[in-house]
């Protein structure tokens, strides 16, 4: 009886040991995640004023309050975390460009609206991560990151896969003389005016009464004007 009372304190003991690794283990994956999360942040709000090449993992760790031991602990270079906000960022612009593209209200809107409520979508996307976005849109020139290169391309070619499907949905709208070849045309306005104006906005300021507002608005009426022209006569 007493041996039996003892092996089942073990087992208690051996469950109990378990149970305490397990704690332990996912308190240090919660930690280890939160201090990710902080280094994160702070290279974020760096890139408000700073260029990516400029700023130094010494400034990085002490806007994150963190140590440069859980900075290397965790990131091999300073290049391996742009690569890790590189993918954090354009899974959370999947995200949210999915979650719009799959909404029933979106489904039911007409291509005129659709376009329009696009244009304010994206925008608000690119808008909020303008400094990373600049800064990740820099590798993809020559001598720059090939993996954030190859992450900046896969991304833009998902978020255009979404939105020709969309587009394609409408076509019954359209008026143009070849569907094709005018929404392969949208896909590349949209996609290349949008992404310029909204992280580059000085470029559309530059313009005598010319505001990042009424682009997107002149640049819904252009894309609509071009995928369902005014019937003549």
């Amino acid at each position: 009886m007493k041996q039996t009372d003892e092996s089942s304190n073990d087992k208690a003991g051996r469950t109990a040991a378990t149970r305490s690794r397990h704690l332990l283990h996912k308190s240090r994956q919660d930690r280890s995640a939160a201090t990710v999360k902080r280094l994160a942040e702070a290279t974020t709000r760096l890139l408000e004023t700073r260029d990516f090449d400029s700023i130094a993992v010494d400034e990085i760790v002490a806007a994150a309050k963190a140590s440069k031991g859980a900075f290397y602990f965790r990131f091999r270079t300073k290049a391996d975390l742009l690569r890790y906000l590189a993918e954090d960022a354009f899974e959370a612009i999947s995200s949210e460009s999915s979650a719009f593209l799959k909404s029933a209200e979106a489904r039911r809107l007409s291509l005129e609206a659709f376009v329009t409520e696009f244009i304010d979508v994206a925008a608000r996307t690119y808008t909020t991560r303008r400094n990373l976005l600049r800064a990740l849109l820099e590798q993809t020139r020559p001598g720059g990151d090939l993996v954030i290169a190859a992450l900046v391309r896969a991304g833009s070619a998902e978020s255009i896969r979404g939105l020709a499907a969309a587009l394609e949905r409408r076509k019954r709208e359209m008026r143009c003389p070849d569907k094709d070849i005018a929404i392969a045309t949208a896909l590349v306005v949209l996609g290349v005016a949008l992404r310029n104006s909204c992280l580059f906005p000085e470029q559309v300021s530059s313009v005598n009464g010319l505001t990042p507002a009424r682009f997107r608005l002149e640049l819904g009426r252009l894309v609509m004007a071009y995928l369902r022209p005014s019937r003549r006569g």
